[in-house]
């Protein structure tokens, strides 16, 4: 099953859609993800049909912070999401298709301390949870051939046998291009997937 996570700011969303990386595969990772204007977010189709996932929405909760307007439009937003993915019910708490996520429950998942920065420490669990550096590493050049895709000199050149001509040697890390409030939206995914998230 695959979950839209949301990280939901005043005029500006990040979302991952987190799921299984293939049909026969039950390894879960991002499989798409964004950070994009909260009416585009509204309107998110990832495919012909597409009827929705789960959603996950980070929960805005009180850190003994003044209540301005940036915090109150944040707040009407994930009221939005949460009714347009859930209805009415989901605006008042988690359902069977909206699951609302604190940052506390995400800092206690992935055992980071509450005194510790959350964004970073967060993402530094979430880099290691995917195998470390090379989870973020770009795609890389064929070894043999140095990304040329081709071999030997003048006339007698040919396709590299490695990579076939490509170029490419080892693809992307599961998390190359994952950027900003995303790794929010990515934690809040693997919290929602891996606990039952409380009212």
């Amino acid at each position: 099953m695959n979950i839209l996570a949301l990280d939901p700011g005043p005029e500006k969303t990040a979302w991952v859609l987190y799921g299984p990386q293939s049909r026969t595969s039950e390894m879960c990772a991002p499989l798409k993800w964004g950070y994009e204007a909260n009416e585009n977010v509204t309107r998110l189709r990832f495919y012909e049909g597409y009827k929705g996932p789960r959603v996950a929405i980070e929960e805005v909760v009180s850190y003994g912070l003044g209540f301005d307007k940036h915090l109150r439009n944040t707040i009407a937003w994930a009221g939005v999401f949460a009714y347009l993915w859930g209805g009415a019910d989901a605006v008042n708490g988690s359902t069977d298709s909206v699951t609302w996520v604190t940052r506390a429950q995400v800092k206690r998942f992935f055992g980071i301390a509450p005194q510790m920065n959350a964004d970073a420490s967060i993402r530094k669990a979430l880099i290691d949870e995917f195998g470390g550096r090379r989870a973020i590493q770009g795609p890389q050049k064929c070894e043999a051939c140095k990304g040329r895709g081709k071999t030997g000199l003048g006339k007698k050149r040919t396709d590299c046998p490695r990579c076939e001509g490509s170029g490419r040697g080892a693809p992307a890390g599961l998390l190359y291009g994952l950027s900003g409030d995303c790794w929010s939206a990515l934690a809040v995914a693997i919290t929602a997937a891996s606990t039952s998230a409380p009212e």
